[in-house]
């Protein structure tokens, strides 16, 4: 099924304009297996009935890439710093998060 490339490319799109290429990569192989085991906990131990794993694409991968911003984001100008050190001010994470 194309669940896994549809995951990363709504993971992605949170951050798409400040984050490396090689971080969008990340953010897309990690959505991918966000997805499998996302899709298998809806629907086995939340028993909720998803025929075609929206909740788990669109939901937990959208989630996802909303706080992968936060640790991936090279945004120079704003922070004056690269990536995962920007990330680790927590500035980025936690108004993600709001």
């Amino acid at each position: 099924s194309l669940n896994g490339s549809l995951a990363g490319l709504v993971a992605i799109t949170a951050g798409c304009d400040t984050v490396s290429p090689t971080s969008a990569a990340i953010i897309g192989i990690a959505s991918g297996f966000i997805v499998v085991f996302g899709i298998e906990f809806i629907d086995k131990v939340l028993k909720i009935d998803d025929p075609v794993g929206a909740v788990g694409v669109h939901g937990l991968n959208g989630a996802f890439g909303t706080l992968a911003v936060g640790f991936s984001q090279t945004d120079q100008a704003q922070t004056g710093k690269d990536s995962l050190q920007a990330a680790a001010s927590t500035d980025l994470v936690f108004s993600s998060l709001v």
